[in-house]
């Protein structure tokens, strides 16, 4: 019930799931979860967010009253229709009601215009590849024509290129040298990076990529963010770092603090995480 009315209220304000996650503060991925049922009872502190940005009470999102307390304006239009007689109420209706049609009816040409494609939902872990015949087949909605399927990422493994419950838009075409593209072969697909290396074709994974997962944290923490704290890497997607990608994150924390002189720690620190992360 709680994710029906979210998804219904998105279609009649014509609100994507990243605009409701900017102006609730929800994070995007709790979002996306609660917009698929995968999040059926939410923090009572997201519920307030999301009711807060949609202008409804929490109360209307577990079941009860729609609206919000009347704003000023609304106070007096209220007032006004009161004081109207039988004939002022009804023309106030009659206008309130076709413009209230005219609105719903924008909006749903706008979702009409949207095209149903399929999304694939790995069943299974997903760390390289997927296999076709361990996915669930769901229903997404787009206004690209060009796309024909789509693919929901169910683990953190290929962050910061994609992180679990992204959902990825595939056209069906060769990708361009430098695009990241799903190859199959038999019954699995791979994400990988399309790439020209010498004279030769290759494709590189998404996956194991130390150097942009810590140049995405230095991003969000900025380079003096863990001065004199400690830092642990956790989630899916460390494990299938290689030896090469760890040391290459914990060596560029070295680098980012030489300005706190504490160099000599941290290129000790560094080679024990490295070796320590290795198991």
């Amino acid at each position: 019930m709680f994710s029906k009315k979210i998804r219904d209220l998105m279609i009649e304000q014509d609100i994507s799931l990243q605009k409701l996650a900017d102006t609730s503060g929800v994070p995007f991925e709790t979002l996306r979860n609660i917009y698929y049922q995968k999040v059926k009872d939410p923090k009572v502190s997201t519920a307030f967010q999301l009711a807060q940005a949609l202008g409804v009470t929490v109360e209307y999102l577990l079941g009860e009253n729609k609206y919000l307390e009347c704003e000023q304006e609304e106070e007096e239009i209220i007032k006004n229709y009161r004081e109207c007689g039988n004939h002022g109420r009804a023309v106030i209706r009659i206008v309130a009601r076709f413009e209230s049609k005219a609105a719903q009816n924008e909006r749903m040409n706008i979702h009409k215009m949207k095209h149903r494609i399929p999304c694939l939902v790995p069943v299974g872990k997903v760390s390289d590849g997927i296999y076709y015949n361990s996915c669930n087949v769901e229903n997404e909605y787009t206004m690209i024509k060009k796309v024909y399927l789509a693919i929901e990422i169910t683990s953190n493994s290929f962050a910061p290129a994609y992180c679990k419950g992204d959902r990825i838009l595939l056209e069906n075409r060769f990708p361009e040298l430098g695009e990241r593209a799903v190859f199959t072969d038999g019954l699995k697909a791979y994400f990988r990076y399309f790439k020209m290396k010498g004279n030769d074709y290759c494709l590189e994974c998404l996956n194991g990529r130390g150097k942009d997962i810590i140049l995405h944290i230095i991003g969000l923490i900025g380079v003096d963010g863990a001065l004199y704290r400690s830092m642990e890497f956790v989630g899916d997607g460390i494990k299938y770092l290689s030896m090469d990608d760890r040391f290459a994150m914990t060596n560029m924390i070295a680098s980012s603090l030489l300005a706190s002189q504490d160099l000599v720690f941290f290129s000790i620190f560094t080679f024990f995480v490295a070796v320590y992360s290795a198991d």
